[in-house]
């Protein structure tokens, strides 16, 4: 009985190296087609954080020149986007073959960095002195863990904040944190007028 020859990919992941994702958002580039095939085939990128799946099909010019005989060549480009939990991982480029089983076509390392706490202060807008009192408010979120605890640092005073706020304009920059829309805050006293830097504290 004679051994079945898996088909060939060719294929290569061409974003920058080290593959470095900075706030936990992946985007990959690249092409793979499948030898012979007509169509270029589903890729995906599999870690042990998750796997993330093809999202745009680019066309290629340069591929058909290096494999003028493959019929996919112009049409196997690829993007995949997505997000992965911070951590260092082996990750896997992978072609679906004709057959529906998958094979990989690349090896890589890929350094997904921590998302970063971010925060701002809307009220009052930004002037080099308060005219008046008044409560502060704005909106603090760290991507992966909602704040349980957030304080204003004001001169010699610490006040504290009323967390919660409705933020539904905050989903479409951190898609991917559910409470983003639940990030707003508004302290619970009154600033006096004054002048000096204001400061965030907060604890997840």
């Amino acid at each position: 009985m004679s051994a079945v020859i898996a088909p060939l990919l060719h294929g290569e992941i061409e974003s920058p190296r080290p593959l470095r994702a900075t706030d936990g958002k992946i985007q990959l580039t690249g092409w793979c087609l499948c030898a012979g095939e007509p169509a270029a085939p589903a890729v995906r990128l599999v870690t042990t954080g998750g796997t993330l799946t093809l999202t745009t099909r680019t066309t290629r010019a340069d591929v058909p020149k290096l494999l003028p005989a493959e019929p996919a060549a112009s049409q196997c480009g690829f993007t995949i986007e997505g997000q992965l939990p911070a951590g260092v991982y082996l990750a896997h480029g992978e072609a679906q073959l004709p057959d529906a089983t998958w094979q990989v076509f690349k090896t890589l390392s890929l350094v997904v960095e921590r998302a970063a706490f971010a925060a701002s202060i809307e009220s009052p807008e930004k002037t080099k002195h308060l005219s008046k009192r008044q409560h502060v408010e704005g909106w603090a979120l760290d991507p992966a863990q909602r704040v349980t605890d957030l304080v204003l640092r004001y001169g010699h005073q610490e006040i504290p904040c009323v967390l919660g706020g409705r933020r539904p304009d905050l989903n479409k920059l951190y898609p991917s944190a559910p409470h983003a829309t639940q990030a707003g805050f508004t302290s619970k006293t009154i600033l006096s007028a004054g002048q000096g830097p204001l400061r965030l504290k907060a604890k997840l």
